[in-house]
């Protein structure tokens, strides 16, 4: 993400707004993939200093797995990548959850 101007308030929230904006649709494009797949459309998308470290959306009906929510879809490919959990905690992460109709 690009850095705004500390002296200028609306030009930090626009690029907040635009950031936000690519989290979510991120996060709808994993929603629409989940509804393709017969699934419910929920997406959900990590993120660690403003880059996606994980995208995942819901598994439930192909898995057969009740557990299998987007979210927790999503935290287990961290751990898939075996990153270590203080690479992804911190005040700097989000979480962005989108329901797609």
């Amino acid at each position: 993400m690009a850095e705004a101007d500390d002296d200028d308030p609306d030009a930090a929230a626009a690029l907040n707004l635009k950031y936000d904006d690519t989290l979510m649709q991120a996060a709808f494009s994993e929603a629409r993939t989940a509804l393709e797949a017969g699934e419910v459309p929920i997406g959900c998308v990590l993120v660690k200093d403003n880059i996606v470290v994980a995208a995942a959306g819901n598994d439930v009906n192909r898995t057969k797995n009740p557990t299998a929510h987007a979210e927790i879809v999503c935290v287990n490919k961290i751990f898939e990548q075996r990153t270590p959990v203080e690479e992804v905690s911190g005040a700097r992460n989000n979480l962005v959850l989108s329901h797609f109709n």
